[in-house]
């Protein structure tokens, strides 16, 4: 990307806690507009909607492999986990 003039180098976030702040990083949205507006645990029934579109939903059909390695923490059920949510690959 860097090649063809995208080079991004500052990065802000939308929350000082790990799950908002994850949600707006993987969607490009303020985390309230997806409700995730507090740390989501293990085990914890809350999850990233499932019409969020992650920037790997839009990677993954124009033929970029995607993974996430680290933690999660925007749900670990159904269509919040990572491998729903357009990630290829993912390694906690």
């Amino acid at each position: 990307m860097a090649r063809n003039g995208v080079m991004a180098t500052n990065f802000v976030t939308t929350s000082p806690i790990c799950s908002p702040s994850r949600a707006s990083l993987l969607t490009g949205r303020y985390c309230t507009r997806s409700g995730i507006t507090y740390v989501i645990g293990p085990g914890n029934k809350i999850t990233m909607p499932e019409n969020e579109v992650t920037i790997a939903e839009v990677l993954q059909p124009n033929g970029y492999a995607t993974g996430a390695v680290g933690k999660w923490h925007v749900g670990d059920y159904g269509s919040g986990l990572p491998n729903q949510q357009g990630f290829d690959f993912f390694m906690e």
